[in-house]
């Protein structure tokens, strides 16, 4: 689903979509419960994603502060593409 309305996403920006994703797929707590607010996104990418699938492996740590950091594992239908990394605000709902 493009996420402009009328632009085709080329695949770095879909990766991106997944990359920012990660801090939902690898939540450690259920989020129907716990809000995880990502403050910031990093992207590194050691290949051009391609085509329109990508994939997001994510894993995530919760401080006892209500900070957290996530990490991601990033593909694409070749394989692995790249790493994520988020810094996390974790609040109750």
């Amino acid at each position: 689903m493009p996420l402009v309305e009328g632009e085709e996403p080329s695949p770095l920006q879909r990766l991106a979509v997944v990359a920012d994703s990660a801090n939902g797929v690898g939540a450690p707590l259920d989020l129907r419960e716990w809000l995880f607010v990502n403050t910031e996104l990093t992207i590194h990418v050691h290949r051009a994603p391609v085509g329109e699938w990508m994939g997001v492996d994510a894993q995530t740590v919760v401080g006892p502060d209500g900070l957290g950091t996530v990490s991601g594992l990033l593909f694409d239908r070749r394989g692995h593409t790249g790493r994520s990394t988020q810094a996390l605000v974790v609040r109750p709902r």
